[in-house]
C-alpha cells in the first residue's frame, strides 16, 4: 500500500489509516506517519464546518455584523483550550481519586508546546486546540473495573457540568438585564456558543467509535464505557497486562531499566509469551549494556507465532539488527545490514528504524547515507531518549568521515538530550569524538 500524501509504500495494510470520500468513490491511505497530520486537517475542517453554520446562523437570525461573526469565530477556537483541559483534566482528577494510575495527560495535537512530569505524571500542551487524551490504567486490585469506569465517565460528565454551568450563567444574566437594563446580548450570544460546542463534544465523546489503526486503535470514551460494560472475563488480563506494559514504558522513560524489568515480569507471570512485554524486556537489558542477551530474546520471538504478524517481524528484525551493530561484532554486520534493510522498506515511518538503517550504514563505511538518515530521525523522534541515540550514532558518523568538530558537537546534543544515555559511559577512547 501507498501514502496517499508522502509517498511511502509498504506491504503492512493495517498499518495505513484508509479515509472515503465521496460516498467511497475517492479512497485516500496515509501511513502512521502522516496520520496525525490527517486528523489535524480533519478536526479543524470539523471546527470550521461548525464555525461557518453558526456564521450563517449569526447573519441570518440574529444580525450579527462582519466583525461580530469574525468575533464568534476567534472565541470558538480560543475556548477549545479550556473545555479540552477540562475534559482531560476530570479523567486525570477522577483517576487519582478512584485509584486509577495516570501517565500521561495531553492536550491538543502537533507540535509539542511544553511538557513537565508532575505527581509521577506526564503533562503536555500541544499546538492544534483540536483533541486531547488520558493514558491511565488501573492496578490489578479489586474493583479495579468499575474504578476505571469511573475515570472514563469523568471526561464526559465534565462537558454535562460546564453544560449546566453555561446555562446558569445564562440565567444570571438574563436577571441582570431585566431587573437593571443592562447590555447583555454579546455575553448571552457567546454562552450560547459555549454551551452548543459542550453538546457537541459530549455527543461526540459518548458515540461508540474508534480511529487509527487495527495495532492500536483509539476508542472514545463512549466506546471504551460500552466496552468495560461488556467486558469478558479474560479481557481482565489484558487490563492487567495493559497496567504493567505502561508501568514498563514509564520506567524505561525514566532511564530506569531495573524497575522497567520488574514491572515487565509481573507482566509475563501473568502472560509469559506477551510481545510487547518480552520486546520492553530486551529493550531493557539493551539500556543495562546487556546486548547479547537483548539480541538473543529477539531472535527467539522471530520463531513465534506472534512474530507471523507483519508489524512485529519487522520491528523484531530492527531490534536484532540494533543490537548486533552494539555488540561490534563484524560477522554480524552484514545480519544488521539485511535486517534493517527489510525493516525499513516495511516500518519507513517509524524513527527508531530510521535511526538504526543509519548507523548500520555509517558502521559499514557508507557515513553519507547513514547521516541523512539519522538526521531524518532525529527530527522525527518525539522524545529525548530517542533523539539522544540519533546524535550518538551520528557522532560516531561524523568522526568516521573526518569531522571531529562536528563529531563533538553531536555527542554534546547527546549528553543535552540524555546525560545518563546508556553508551556514554564507555571509556574516552570508545566515544565518537575521543
Amino acid at each position: 500500500m501507498k501514502c496517499s500524501r508522502c509517498g511511502l509504500e509498504s506491504d503492512i495494510q493495517e498499518a495505513f489509516l484508509v479515509r472515503k470520500r465521496w460516498a467511497g468513490l475517492v479512497k485516500h491511505a496515509y501511513c502512521p506517519g502522516c496520520m496525525e497530520k490527517v486528523v489535524i486537517r480533519e478536526q479543524l475542517e470539523s471546527v470550521l464546518l461548525i464555525a461557518l453554520i453558526l456564521a450563517f446562523l449569526d447573519a441570518y437570525t440574529f444580525r450579527r455584523g462582519v466583525i461580530r461573526i469574525a468575533a464568534d469565530l476567534l472565541f470558538l477556537v480560543a475556548v477549545n483550550y479550556p473545555i479540552i483541559a477540562a475534559h482531560e483534566l476530570a479523567h486525570a482528577a477522577a483517576g487519582k481519586a478512584l485509584g486509577v494510575r495516570v501517565f500521561k495527560v495531553t492536550i491538543g495535537l502537533g507540535r509539542l508546546l511544553f511538557s513537565r512530569r508532575v505527581a509521577g505524571t506526564d503533562w503536555e500542551l500541544r499546538l492544534w486546540p483540536f483533541g486531547g487524551g488520558t493514558v491511565m490504567a488501573c492496578p490489578p486490585k479489586g474493583g479495579s473495573r468499575a474504578r476505571f469506569f469511573g475515570a472514563v465517565l469523568a471526561g464526559p460528565a465534565m462537558h454535562g457540568v460546564l453544560i449546566a454551568a453555561a446555562v446558569k450563567l445564562q440565567v444570571f444574566l438574563i436577571v441582570l438585564q431585566e431587573w437593571f437594563g443592562a447590555d447583555v446580548a454579546d455575553w448571552l450570544h457567546w454562552t450560547s456558543l459555549f454551551l452548543f460546542l459542550n453538546l457537541i463534544l459530549l455527543i461526540h465523546n459518548l458515540i461508540p467509535s474508534k480511529s487509527g489503526v487495527s495495532f492500536g486503535q483509539l476508542g472514545t470514551d463512549g466506546f471504551q464505557l460500552l466496552h468495560l460494560l461488556f467486558q469478558k472475563p479474560e479481557e481482565e488480563v489484558n487490563r492487567n497486562q495493559a497496567y504493567y506494559l505502561l508501568e514498563a514504558m514509564d520506567a524505561s522513560a525514566r532511564n530506569d531499566p531495573a524497575a522497567a524489568l520488574r514491572w515487565i515480569d509481573l507482566g509475563l507471570a501473568l502472560q509469559p509469551g506477551q510481545p510487547s512485554l518480552r520486546i520492553l524486556k530486551g529493550n531493557a537489558f539493551i539500556k543495562q549494556k546487556r546486548f547479547a542477551e537483548a539480541r538473543a530474546l529477539y531472535e527467539a520471538m522471530l520463531s513465534t507465532a506472534e512474530a507471523k504478524q507483519p508489524y512485529l517481524k519487522y520491528l523484531l528484525y530492527n531490534n536484532i539488527a540494533y543490537a548486533g551493530l552494539l555488540l561490534k561484532d563484524p560477522e554480524m554486520l552484514a545480519e544488521a545490514d539485511r535486517y534493517s534493510s527489510e525493516a525499513i522498506r516495511q516500518l519507513g515511518w517509524e524513527p527508531a528504524i530510521i535511526g538504526t538503517r543509519g548507523a548500520v550504514l555509517a558502521e559499514m563505511g557508507r557515513p553519507d547515507e547513514g547521516i541523512l538518515l539519522l538526521q531524518d530521525a532525529l527530527k522525527r523522534h518525539p522524545d529525548k531518549l530517542g533523539k539522544a541515540s540519533d546524535t550518538y550514532h551520528l557522532a560516531a558518523a561524523e568522526k568516521r568521515r573526518g569531522n571531529e568538530a562536528e563529531s563533538r558537537r553531536y555527542l554534546e546534543l547527546t549528553r543535552k538530550y540524555d546525560p545518563d544515555f546508556y553508551l556514554l559511559d564507555a571509556p574516552a577512547e570508545e566515544l565518537p569524538a575521543a
